[in-house]
């Protein structure tokens, strides 16, 4: 008898952590239940997101896939980095850098919480970074709530494609977001 209930506990337990995983939308995040399928510019983009968000296309040349203003991903993809341009923004490390430099000047308090990782999105190898930074836009109306972001950029330069895409959320809301926002990139697809 001793030797079942040895056995039945962890079943139970598995169990238990398999019907969570389910509730929370599993190990991949939630599911994607809307589709995109489109082109940024010459590049054919395709990617899954969860009910309740949208797609904004008003800004030429990227497409922010929201939950609300506050939580919200930018996507952008180029055909390729053309021949004139300068040669930092020719490499994955370069046109992270860049961005990064970009993102000092927007934000304050920027700090690097993950130096930068190799990440593969749409079959095109990059890198991802995790920063966390004060918006100066939100820091002046403290009936906002949070204004510390936290941010996943990441860029990837290839011949055929070069992309950056920004995942960003209140700092204290991120871990709620952050499934979703993986779940995304990992559905992300470029060309046919």
């Amino acid at each position: 008898m001793l030797k079942r209930t040895n056995t039945l506990i962890p079943a139970l337990a598995a169990a238990t952590a398999l019907m969570l995983l389910a509730a929370c939308g599993g190990p991949s995040g939630p599911d994607l239940t809307q589709s995109y399928s489109g082109t940024l510019g010459n590049v054919a983009l395709s990617f899954g997101y969860p009910e309740g968000w949208r797609i904004d296309d008003s800004r030429p040349g990227q497409l922010a896939v929201q939950r609300d203003a506050r939580v919200l991903m930018l996507i952008a993809a180029f055909d390729g980095v053309p021949e004139d341009a300068p040669d930092d923004l020719k490499t994955t490390e370069g046109l992270l850098e860049s961005l990064r430099g970009a993102y000092l000047d927007f934000y304050t308090d920027l700090e690097v919480l993950e130096e930068p990782s190799r990440v593969t999105v749409g079959g095109i190898a990059g890198q991802g970074m995790m920063m966390s930074a004060r918006d100066p836009f939100i820091s002046d109306m403290p009936e906002q709530g949070d204004v510390t972001r936290r941010i996943y950029l990441l860029a990837g330069v290839a011949d055929e494609v070069a992309y950056f895409i920004e995942a960003s959320s209140p700092g204290s809301e991120w871990e709620t977001y952050e499934p979703a926002f993986r779940a995304i990139i990992r559905s992300i697809t470029f060309g046919g």
